[in-house]
């Protein structure tokens, strides 16, 4: 993963395996590893780019403005 901080804003960037449609990714956040869960609010997907057959990069964005802290990770399920 690669973190990009802009103004209000950080991008969260990822890549992602395009041959395995069992796969599914998400990138949830939580403002506590203890007593809070992990949820998708105020993740934005921005975009996607292929880079060869079998990857693409993929960036979310989520807002930064009025937050103390946040964590974020990237799940990855196989159904």
């Amino acid at each position: 993963p690669l973190f990009q901080s802009l103004e209000n804003q950080f991008h969260y960037i990822h890549n992602e395996r395009t041959d395995d449609s069992s796969l599914t990714y998400t990138v949830e956040l939580t403002t506590n590893l203890v007593s809070s869960p992990w949820n998708t609010n105020g993740v934005e997907w921005v975009g996607e780019a292929a880079f060869s057959n079998v990857w693409k990069t993929v960036t979310n964005q989520i807002p930064t403005l009025g937050k103390e802290q946040q964590f974020i990770r990237l799940k990855v399920e196989q159904e």
